[in-house]
């Protein structure tokens, strides 16, 4: 009896022992027990009932590696051979190791010294693996069930792992230990070489688009957040673990490779193993300090060899429209072009004469910036004057702080200015049109268009003084000041975005309410000033007339309602730049009264 009931113990049922609905018991035909050993034994039967769950599990998980489908594992984990689940088994087959040795020692004294073994003796000795066996039962099904990988399995097993219960604690060890020898193993690889060793596509870590770019920092690798065991590493520390990776790679692609660069952190990261993962204090500040020696490295990089101020001003004249001379005459050059209707030509046209004719006028030497600056035309766009854009080459190691986003940023700021400062260059020439006007009959008529002209340039220029001085000159102080302060390469970026963000807040591109306002009214002056120009001053019919009256109007309703917006804004939020526009918009309180 004592043998029937040590094989079934390890997953073989017999005449006595037979298997049930989810169990296994004792047949119910055997009449040489009592009902109170009946019940005993099927009690201690559940225990091989688990392990043969256990053990099918185990079979089926190893046929997985060969891409065969079974009920425990959800498709696509089989499909992708989880590492995570792999490990997962090798803990459980450790413990069942321990299991079955435990029932040959059992088997082992009986045979040996002949005891007599007790059903109930036989059931203390191996009460730690009912607590075991019907906990990693409950294991599979979750993982099963929920469909867990990755870092999902490693959470999963920490957060039980918090028991009470000393058995569990032990066997969650165990388990565990495998689960970090592996996720230890992606991050070492990931930090020390800057490379991605996840067959599985389970580490926290992911690369973006099936594309690994070294010449944007933003793009190529993020977070994936579903699978960080955050039980492990935090939000943040997997941050300096993605940032130190990506460092490492760009570095290595342009051989100033870490291992190159004398590091105390990397030293004693090189000496850490996968029971350091359990240290949380120190694998953090580890962690923590090498991406501070990276950051920096990276910082000095950028700011020496990148000679990022530079470029910086750079995108800010030119961007920002802040190089005042060159807009003058690049516009002249190129108001015939974005009259006409775009050809697949029209940039080359912009680049190659326009552009090149402005930088001949201006007598420039700059020949490397005539080489990295460039303008360009979105495709399918019709209206060239609204969608032109620069397109600035940054080379490496500036395309590391300038991002795409950031880049994109820049060209929409521009977008946002360049017709303004077209109109603003072709009311000035209008007012040159009119002031010609020597018809007597047409006086009257022309001192009113004048006087119309008058109104929505002072408009424009107030506009453009408050974006040029109050806006781009006064954030770039600030932006030279914090720079020449910051510590590291994440620093410097952060200052960066904040400068880019106040930008686009005080220029009202945050803002779709003022920004198509604005529009409306830079739309408005540029009907008039095609009246101005098509039309013929010496035959003032009535219909030049009621376009004339008809632009006023709108003119004047748009700036009206832009100034009350802005009133509600600057009630609400109170914020200076507001205030400052207000003042230079509505100094004698026109549209306020």
């Amino acid at each position: 009896m004592l043998h029937e009931l040590l094989l079934s113990l390890v997953g073989k049922t017999g005449q006595v022992i037979i298997p049930g609905n989810q169990c296994f018991q004792i047949d119910p035909s055997i009449d040489f027990l009592s009902d109170a050993e009946k019940e005993l034994l099927n009690k201690i039967c559940i225990l091989g009932y688990h392990y043969s769950q256990i053990e099918k599990f185990l079979q089926q998980s190893s046929q997985s590696a060969f891409d065969i489908e079974y009920q425990y594992m959800p498709h696509d984990i089989s499909e992708k051979k989880s590492i995570y689940n792999k490990a997962f088994c090798y803990g459980l087959e450790g413990l069942m190791e321990e299991y079955r040795e435990r029932i040959l020692d059992l088997e082992r004294i009986f045979l040996k010294e002949r005891r007599v073994f007790t059903f109930g003796s036989l059931s203390v000795k191996l009460s730690d693996y009912f607590i075991m066996f019907h906990e990693i039962n409950l294991l599979i099904e979750e993982i099963s069930s929920n469909q867990l990988r990755g870092g999902q399995i490693v959470d999963l097993l920490q957060v039980r792992s918090l028991s009470g219960h000393t058995v569990l604690q032990e066997m969650y060890k165990k388990i565990l230990k495998y689960q970090h020898k592996v996720l230890f193993h992606q991050i070492y690889v990931w930090i020390t070489n800057g490379a991605l060793s996840d067959d599985s596509n389970e580490f926290f870590i992911i690369s973006q688009e099936n594309e690994e770019r070294l010449d944007d920092w933003d793009s190529g690798f993020s977070l994936r957040l579903s699978m960080l065991p955050q039980t492990i590493i935090s939000i943040q520390l997997a941050e300096s673990i993605l940032f130190i990776g990506k460092a490492q790679k760009v570095l290595n692609a342009n051989n100033k490779a870490l291992r190159k660069i004398p590091s105390q952190s990397f030293k004693v990261f090189q000496g850490f193993s996968s029971n350091d993962l359990t240290d949380t204090l120190l694998f953090q500040n580890t962690i923590e300090n090498l991406r501070f020696e990276i950051s920096q490295k990276l910082m000095e990089l950028i700011l020496k060899e990148g000679d990022l101020m530079n470029h910086l001003k750079n995108l800010k004249d030119f961007y920002f429209l802040e190089k005042g001379e060159f807009y003058q005459v690049f516009i002249e050059e190129i108001k015939n072009i974005i009259k006409l209707p775009p050809t697949s030509t029209v940039e080359d046209e912009i680049n190659g004469i326009a552009y090149q004719n402005t930088a001949l006028r201006l007598s420039w030497d700059n020949s490397q910036l005539l080489k990295d600056v460039k303008f360009k035309i979105p495709n399918n766009h019709e209206n060239v004057w609204k969608n032109l854009t620069v397109d600035y080459n940054l080379k490496w190691p500036l395309n590391l702080f300038l991002s795409r986003q950031t880049m994109e940023i820049y060209s929409r700021i521009f977008r946002f200015l360049f017709p303004i400062r077209i109109i603003q260059t072709e009311l000035h020439q209008v007012w040159l049109h009119l002031i010609k006007r020597k018809s007597s009959q047409t006086d009257s008529f022309n001192s009113k268009l004048l006087n119309l002209r008058n109104k929505i340039a002072l408009f424009v220029d107030n506009l453009w003084s408050y974006f040029l001085f109050d806006v781009f000159e006064a954030e770039w102080k600030r932006l030279e000041e914090t720079i020449s302060q910051a510590k590291d390469f994440d620093e410097m970026r952060k200052v960066h975005n904040r400068y880019l963000n106040l930008i686009m807040s005080q220029t009202f591109l945050s803002s779709s309410t003022i920004t198509k306002q604005i529009n409306l009214i830079v739309d408005c002056c540029q009907r008039y000033v095609d009246l101005v120009q098509k039309s013929d001053i010496l035959v003032i019919n009535d219909e030049f007339k009621t376009n004339c009256i008809k632009i006023n109007e709108d003119y004047e309703h748009t700036v009206a309602e832009m100034i009350q917006t802005l009133q509600i804004l600057n009630t609400n939020l109170s914020l200076p730049f507001i205030s400052q526009l207000l003042l230079k918009l509505d100094f004698n309180n026109q549209y306020t009264s």
